[in-house]
């Protein structure tokens, strides 16, 4: 049967939808699966503040949402995230959070990038210890405690800025991480740390500039000696060579 103009319009139309859906589901479970939403695993206070203790999937981007069933999210529990099989790459906590407990993304060894909420207070000990992937991290304005082991062979953290607000580091908080440098321009704790355990920040700090100074006053000084002594023999040899022009 000979189709009308209409029918093949509408035809084509169907078919150019069709293929539309087709193609954006695609897209989005075999090119955006990484950033699915998970299920979380949690627990609720008396005071109806939720605390996220784990979840379920295996996601490369994860962010936890600010409120699970109703009950804000509080908390980050203990070894929430971390572990050695964890496909995490980067994970974005909400504003409400206030304390990230000890080893909650420990050893999570292809974490890199990890959103921190201008509401947090406390990050305990080893949070991010292992995570030898990690390098972005930015430390907001507000935050009072860094615990122990916090950032304990996180290799490749870089600049990292230690805002006023903190009041304790821990002892090894920055410990064997390689390529940190630490911003301690707004934190005088910070700046006794990083000198207690050598940790570079990108100042020039007092000795090295007394070296410095010696160091070249040193070569001056050799300098001018050598200077010296050249004056002198050529005055000398002036001397010695003057009587024998005058004998002839």
């Amino acid at each position: 049967m000979k189709l009308s103009h209409e029918e093949k319009k509408v035809r084509f139309i169907f078919a150019v939808a069709l293929a539309i859906v087709v193609l954006v589901f695609g897209l989005f479970f075999f090119r955006f699966t990484d950033t699915l939403d998970a299920e979380f695993d949690y627990t609720v206070d008396a005071e109806g503040y939720a605390t996220v203790k784990g979840y379920t999937g295996d996601p490369k981007t994860l962010e936890i949402p600010d409120t699970l069933d109703g009950h804000p999210v509080r908390y980050i529990a203990t070894h929430a995230f971390g572990g050695h099989e964890s496909s995490l790459v980067k994970v974005i906590i909400p504003v409400g959070v206030v304390s990230i407990a000890e080893y909650a993304f420990a050893n999570a060894e292809k974490l890199e990038t990890v959103v921190l909420p201008s509401t947090l207070k406390v990050i305990g000990r080893g949070a991010f210890s292992g995570c030898a992937m990690l390098d972005t991290v930015t430390l907001p304005e507000g935050l009072l405690e860094l615990d122990a082991e916090v950032f304990d062979g996180c290799l490749r953290l870089g600049k990292l800025k230690i805002p006023a607000s903190v009041e304790k580091i821990g002892v090894d908080c920055f410990a064997s991480c390689e390529s940190l440098l630490l911003d301690v321009s707004e934190n005088p704790l910070a700046a006794e740390i990083a000198e207690q355990y050598h940790i570079e920040t990108g100042k020039v700090n007092a000795f090295t500039v007394y070296f410095v100074i010696a160091t070249l006053l040193s070569l001056v000084s050799v300098a001018a000696v050598f200077f010296l002594i050249r004056l002198i023999r050529q005055k000398l040899s002036q001397r010695r060579a003057k009587p024998d022009s005058e004998t002839k």
